[in-house]
């Protein structure tokens, strides 16, 4: 089963291991303030992001990286020098058990070694 975490410096919003995100904030969507999950968006990079609003107005807010936010949140600040890679390679599947920090230059050996980077590959 998995487990749920306030997101830090975002009161009422919280994440969970398998990286779905919930807000208790009252709202037009939520009347009681019952906790409630939050659809992600999908950017084209293939990454899930959420809106986390702080303020009253819409424009107080903060469109986070899933998969960044659940590292964050379960083992810690991520050290500068370093990016959440998804092990399996699945830019949507952000379990936590699905993340690990490598460098940026690690990250592109492994891109570069995965099924789709051989396709992009073109012979001289």
């Amino acid at each position: 089963m998995a487990q749920m975490k306030e997101i830090n410096g975002f009161t009422g919003y919280y994440i969970d291991t398998d990286g779905k995100v919930f807000t208790e904030k009252k709202g037009v969507r939520n009347l009681r303030g019952e906790l409630r999950e939050l659809k992600p968006s999908k950017k084209k990079t293939g990454y899930l992001y959420t809106n986390i609003y702080w303020g009253k107005k819409l424009t107080e807010r903060a469109s986070l990286r899933i998969h960044r936010v659940v590292y964050e949140t379960f083992i810690g600040i991520i050290p500068e020098g370093f990016v959440v890679d998804h092990i399996n390679n699945i830019k949507d599947d952000n379990r936590l058990e699905n993340l690990q920090l490598l460098t940026p230059k690690d990250n592109t050996i492994k891109y570069w070694e995965t099924e789709l980077a051989k396709l992009r590959k073109k012979p001289i």
